[in-house]
């Protein structure tokens, strides 16, 4: 998203990927600061810091595997305790790829709900057609 690249067998974050990227949003100039930190869950200690001033999260999680989402609690924990209680929003990804779905919509929608998130939506990350 940042560099306007997309590559489709792009490989796990291994550690900490960061990236900027200024952008338009309701006709205001806004910053994204985009951190992956790959859902390792030995690096929350480094998301602490990181989250301390956001004004908002974006959770990714794929459809594709359960894993990705079974440590969604641990991770909004974090963001409360750091950040407060900022706009989250849960995003199931990889939806280009739903013949090999694991979790339902109903159950990324269920997590939202349960965890009091600002939002829930399903999207096909990939620039490669104009798609984010």
């Amino acid at each position: 998203y940042c560099f306007d690249i997309f590559k489709p067998h792009n490989k796990l974050t291994i550690g900490v990927d960061f990236c900027s990227k200024t952008t338009t949003f309701n006709g205001k100039r806004v910053k994204l600061q985009i951190w992956d930190f790959g859902g390792e869950i030995k690096l929350q200690f480094l998301f602490a810091k990181y989250c301390k001033s956001a004004h908002g999260a974006f959770f990714l999680y794929d459809i594709t595997t359960q894993l990705s989402l079974d440590h969604l609690l641990e991770w909004i924990q974090v963001v409360r305790k750091n950040a407060g209680d900022i706009p989250i929003i849960l995003i199931g990804s990889k939806l280009d790829l739903h013949e090999d779905r694991a979790v339902s919509y109903e159950e990324g929608l269920l997590a939202a709900k349960k965890y009091n998130l600002a939002s829930f939506l399903e999207k096909k990350i990939c620039i490669c057609n104009n798609s984010v």
